[in-house]
């Protein structure tokens, strides 16, 4: 069983993860079929060659979707007024219908890069409906569709219901209506797609319309004509990934994310949503965008966790959007962005973001965060910590009209900020996806072999957790694609227990050292005054320097309860007693399993911890000897044995002998009480001071915790024996340079 993750005392633990809510294509990876393997494998590489060397197979388009099936499209449209519908039918005539089906259709790249086919299907390929109505499903091979699809003849009349006569119940706008799937249809934006010529965006409307029919159309052709069984594959594929992927996608937030403060999800589904609240409401706090767009479905989601975070947060999403502008290539719900304050009154920022395809809108959204933090600090006089986590869609491989990982790290790092992943591990080591596209999709330019889906695959490191340096340092940051805090390379996913194509990231923040005393003297005063009252306030300031960390004090509990910690004069000291006290920094926590992931309280291995329990022994004996003044000069023969106890110990051996004289050696801590006695004459009542003698008697008592104190570190000391399994993959992060001169980190090349 998983335990929950921890974070270091003033820091997060803080989760990523791009759950694919509108993956709803069971072809649409290639997978591990646990099932029916063989049937599963002859029908894909089937598909590839039908594509790849079409042969005599590679028809004309009217001998597929015919000129009757397109007039009934174009009146729908027509009824539509839609714009266009005639510059359409042009197209249609002069050029679509001459086209062969795999050369001219299927195999033309401007299809998939102007998004024609592809992102309708995104916006009509599952209707969540709502109210726990069934979802509607466009009857087409790349989708859950139950209905038989024996031949295009059988095929055409269903679709036609479906996109222009079918409602589905929905939501949009915080409205539920009913809607036909065809009213779900946008424009596609050349600012965002620039391979679609102005001509096609102005009637992309009524262009991705037939565009999608002809896609769906030749589907059906490929998959009719390879296997009459075709359908009875995809229903296996349905039942053990698809049909319970929400299940599958909360089973891995309960567990393998259990502990997290801070939760970005992009790309959520209603239903997932819905699930979320249900399921994890009592932990966290769900935040969605107010502008959620319910036609896509698939917006990004921040959780906040109860035990950290103080209710209430403020979202500044549409400033952040008027900063980038209004040709901004962000679509509605892919960005989220809220303030907010934990118990400890820290300011945060926290934003998640699902970036488009080729990454190109990543630079600007991260800069126009920033610049809003800055201007939103400036407003109200606070200082936010920024945490951002977001599908950056960030590549290897440096090319034109895409996003580098390098170029990203070096824009954030101009910013002040910096990412989850070590400075010292190659990006090749922090790649979140591996993933091979198969042929029965809409982006065939991103489609790959069989023979070459482990080595040609998506393998990118496009998942990152962004943070100020000056702010927090990484101690340690994992990926996982198996649900199990565990990483397997060399594995396409999906799989059967892993329903998205991208890995969970997590990432165990702590402030930077001179933060972290910082936080604790501001929290210490906070919580004091705001809390306890000033009365205990003045106590606690009193006693604070014999007081160090309560041996009970849990770094996730301090969040609920206010932190009895005081201030220490030396940082160090105070950094030294933190790692005695919760997190394990050093130690081997790789695989996080259960013996390692959770840091153990192991009491101080210094003498310095339990000092505070004497001193109140110590403050208690004191009245009993205030009514005899003149026998407090006795404490003189303290510097007998001054090596054993420096203060508290001695104290009942004070009254025993007053005729030694005070002494210059007497400790600096006792150089009050021991002058006091000089004002009387009277030092002669020598049987008085016996009687504080056996008041005192219970004194050593308090001896008996410094005295177990120092064997105790030895038995609870952690063990460092433990060997990470050979898949698990976990990227520890160097300490960063302390005030005392350590080395620095060296960065990445």
């Amino acid at each position: 069983m998983l335990q929950p993750l921890k974070a270091p005392y003033g820091g997060l633990v803080v989760t990523s993860w791009n759950v694919a809510a509108r993956n709803n294509n069971p072809f649409e990876y290639w997978i591990t079929h646990d099932t029916d393997s063989s049937r599963y494998v002859k029908l894909m590489e089937g598909v590839e060659k039908f594509i790849e060397e079409p042969g005599d197979k590679d028809i004309p388009m009217s001998d597929v979707f015919t000129e009757d099936m397109f007039r009934e499209l174009k009146g729908f449209m027509t009824n539509e007024s839609w714009q266009g519908v005639d510059e359409v039918e042009k197209m249609w005539h002069n050029d679509y219908s001459k086209r062969n089906i795999i050369s001219g259709f299927m195999k033309d790249n401007f299809i998939g890069s102007k998004r024609l086919a592809s992102m309708p299907d995104s916006l009509t390929n599952t209707i969540h409906c709502a109210s726990g109505a069934p979802n509607g499903y466009r009857p087409t091979v790349i989708n859950n569709y139950a209905g038989h699809l024996g031949s295009v003849e059988e095929w055409w009349p269903k679709w036609i219901k479906f996109m222009f006569k079918e409602k589905h119940f929905s939501e949009q706008s915080g409205e539920f209506t009913r809607r036909r799937p065809c009213e779900l249809l946008s424009k596609i934006s050349k600012s965002k797609y620039p391979a679609i010529t102005e001509e096609e965006e102005k009637v992309s409307i009524a262009l991705q319309c037939l565009c999608q029919g002809i896609f769906d159309a030749i589907l059906v052709h490929i998959m009719t004509t390879l296997s009459p069984h075709w359908q009875e594959i995809i229903a296996s594929i349905v039942e053990a990934i698809h049909a319970k992927k929400d299940q599958q996608t909360m089973k891995i937030l309960t567990k393998a994310c259990l502990g997290s403060d801070v939760i970005c999800l992009q790309e959520c589904a209603s239903s997932l949503k819905k699930m979320v609240e249900k399921e994890l409401g009592d932990d966290y706090y769900v935040v969605a965008p107010r502008d959620a767009d319910s036609n896509r479905d698939r917006n990004s989601m921040i959780l906040l966790s109860r035990t950290q975070f103080m209710p209430g947060c403020e979202e500044l999403t549409q400033e952040v959007m008027i900063t980038l502008g209004a040709d901004s290539p962000v679509d509605k719900g892919d960005l989220l962005v809220v303030v907010c304050r934990t118990d400890a009154l820290n300011h945060y920022m926290i934003s998640s973001f699902h970036g488009d395809t080729n990454g190109l809108s990543t630079k600007p959204v991260i800069t126009a965060i920033n610049k809003v933090m800055k201007e939103h600090d400036l407003a109200h006089g606070l200082k936010h910590r920024m945490v951002v986590g977001l599908d950056a869609n960030t590549y290897l491989k440096p090319s034109k009209g895409s996003l580098d990982v390098a170029d990203f790290s070096n824009h954030i790092k101009s910013l002040g900020l910096t990412t989850c992943w070590p400075d010292d591990t190659k990006w090749e080591d922090c790649s979140t996806c591996f993933n091979a596209r198969t042929y029965l999709q809409p982006q065939l330019n991103k489609a790959v072999k069989s023979a070459q889906r482990f080595t040609e695959g998506d393998v990118n490191p496009k998942d990152h957790i962004v943070f100020q340096v000056a702010e927090f340092q990484v101690t340690h940051c994992y990926k996982d694609n198996t649900g199990q805090r565990r990483y397997s390379e060399k594995t396409c996913f999906p799989t059967f227990d892993f329903p998205s194509d991208h890995g969970v990231v997590c990432a165990i923040l702590k402030p930077v050292e001179s933060k972290m005393n910082d936080d604790m003297e501001d929290e210490e005063e906070n919580d004091v005054s705001i809390i306890l009252g000033k009365k205990e306030e003045k106590r606690r300031r009193e006693e604070a320097p014999a007081q160090g960390f309560p041996k009970s004090l849990s770094p996730m509990n301090t969040a609920r309860s206010p932190r009895k910690i005081d201030k220490m004069a030396d940082s160090k000291v105070r950094s030294e007693e933190f790692q005695d006290h919760g997190f394990q920094v050093d130690s081997p926590i790789a695989g996080l399993d259960n013996a390692t992931l959770t840091p153990s309280i192991v009491p101080p291995t210094e003498e310095a911890a339990p000092a505070p329990e004497p001193v109140k022994p110590a403050e208690e004996a004191a009245p009993a000897a205030e009514p005899e003044k003149p026998a407090e000069s006795a404490p003189a023969p303290e510097p007998v044995n001054p090596a054993e106890e420096a203060a508290p110990a001695a104290e009942p051996e004070k009254p025993a002998e007053a005729a030694p004289a005070p002494e210059p050696e007497k400790p600096a801590e006792e150089a009050a009480p021991a002058a006091e006695p000089e004002k009387p004459a009277e030092a002669a009542p020598a049987p008085e001071p016996e009687k504080p003698a056996e008041e005192a008697a219970p004194a050593p008592a308090p001896v008996k915790p410094a005295e177990e104190a120092t064997p105790k570190p030895e038995k609870n000391k952690p063990s460092t024996d433990w060997t990470a399994p050979k898949e698990a993959v976990l990227l520890k992060v160097p300490e960063a340079p302390s005030s005392n001169g350590s080395k620095k980190k060296k960065g990445k090349k």
